[in-house]
């Protein structure tokens, strides 16, 4: 029961109305009965001073305020005149039986309505009986309450009706959207302000979400060709291996490229896995890291490569700089941005790292050479397994993972990362944030071997 807005909206604004009526009921009908006495008390005062005026004649007591009292006002108004002397007697009375109201009782005013004056020794009173109150009013009131609580019920479910009409038409575009059918546009049903905000919000959220569908889809099916391709490779091997008697020698040279697409796996599954560590863990611990050694280990693994490709390497890594973070988290992400500057160098280029803080904020730039004339598709770069036909192929090796664990490691510790082609350079840079004051302590720095070239989740 009142599932719908509609209703539940026309519920509460007729239940927000009955206690208004009620009190606009009884506030009316005081105020029109305390009218109604107000006037009641003039007209007896009125009467009053007639009486008075009329016991001014030597005659008052037998023709005066006889014929009065018998007059049209008087008898309009069922009033009487009562007239005591000074010792308590009554001089002069219009009832049979004078209303026992002097002196005046709660009872006998509940019966009476009096007005009270003098003449003389002689103490003059006019009374008119009290009528039973009438229900005619309040229940004239109790149907208009009914009548006007219908009406704006009515209005109320009509109003909020043509108000989320709106919505039902928004909720009936958006029931075309699914997840094949992502890229649909909402038209705004409206010209209202706050429809079309809503329809714009609508809109790049579906937008949005389009955008991650589509990114899901190229990793499923770049995952798949991935991890297709070593393991063809390896059983291609295998079976030709065994497909015939093999001397030691080839044996041997299947076992060594058995083992290279294994490694190949290997690495690929463990990107795999790191990326989906990161993405499902959430509030992960962040820890004091310092970030200098961080970058010193990353790149001291890298020496080997560098040497092998003849690049110039240019280093420049402000001292002790710490930030909070995920550990290992830091070291993963200059591991990756270096490695991936390293390959896609120009073969006897330069390549620059610099570690330091701007404003105090912590920033850290790797710049390297790359040929003006091969454009590289930035926005993507950092989308899993992306490789550009000119730029980015398997023959650099890796797997395709590298850039994409950067971004989620960035994302992770709400760093920002970003790559841009400059000329004839490539240069990436992370914003770390504000820099953390150093601590006292520091952790002796354990660097892995320079020839030892290995990569962590790179690619």
């Amino acid at each position: 029961m009142l599932k719908s807005m509609r209703s539940r909206m026309t519920v509460w604004f007729v239940l927000l109305l009955i206690p208004f009526l009620l009190a606009s009921s009884y506030f009316l009908l005081t105020v029109t009965r305390g009218a109604a006495e107000n006037d009641a008390h003039k007209l007896l005062d009125a009467l009053k001073d007639r009486a008075v005026n009329a016991m001014k004649s030597p005659d008052w007591k037998v023709k005066q305020l006889e014929q009065l009292a018998d007059g049209k006002p008087f008898r309009d108004l069922q009033a009487g005149i009562l007239v005591r002397n000074p010792d308590d007697s009554v001089a002069f009375r219009s009832y049979v039986n004078p209303p026992p109201i002097t002196p005046p009782t709660p009872e006998s005013r509940e019966k009476w309505r009096a007005s009270f004056g003098r003449y003389k020794e002689y103490r003059v009173l006019v009374v008119q009986p009290r009528k039973p109150a009438t229900q005619t009013l309040p229940r004239v009131m109790f149907g208009l309450s009914v009548i006007v609580i219908g009406v704006v019920g009515t209005g109320a479910w009509l109003m909020v009706g043509k108000i989320l009409s709106p919505i039902r038409s928004l909720a009936k575009q958006t029931e075309q959207a699914s997840a094949d059918h992502l890229s649909v546009r909402l038209e705004t049903p409206s010209k209202d302000a706050e429809m079309r905000d809503l329809v714009d919000t609508l809109n790049g959220l579906l937008d949005r979400v389009y955008e991650t569908a589509e990114v899901k889809g190229r990793f499923y099916a770049a995952a798949s060709h991935e991890l297709r391709t070593p393991l063809q490779a390896l059983s291609g091997h295998l079976e030709l291996a065994t497909s015939r008697k093999r001397t030691a020698e080839e044996y041997e040279e299947v076992v060594k490229e058995s083992y290279k697409q294994t490694r190949r796996l290997i690495s690929l599954v463990q990107g795999l896995l790191f990326l989906h560590q990161i993405d499902t863990r959430t509030n992960a611990p962040q820890e004091p890291v310092n970030l200098s050694e961080s970058c010193e280990s990353a790149l001291e693994m890298m020496y080997t490569q560098v040497t092998n490709r003849n690049l110039h390497l240019t280093e420049s890594f402000a001292p002790n700089i710490e930030i909070r973070a995920v550990p290992s988290h830091a070291e993963v992400l200059a591991r990756n941005l270096i490695e991936n500057a390293v390959k896609y160098a120009t073969e006897g280029g330069e390549i620059g790292i610099a570690l330091k803080v701007v404003n105090d904020r912590v920033l850290l730039e790797v710049i390297n050479d790359y040929p003006a004339s091969n454009k590289i598709a930035t926005e993507h770069v950092f989308e899993p397994f992306y490789r550009d036909d000119i730029s980015r192929n398997s023959k650099t090796g890796g797997n395709g993972l590298g850039l994409a664990i950067c971004r989620a490691v960035s994302t992770a510790n709400s760093w920002d990362v970003s790559l841009h082609q400059e000329g004839g350079k490539i240069r990436a840079v992370v914003d770390f944030g504000p820099i953390h004051p150093p601590t006292e302590e520091k952790t002796k720095r354990k660097t892995a071997p320079r020839a030892s070239g290995v990569t962590a989740f790179g690619g």
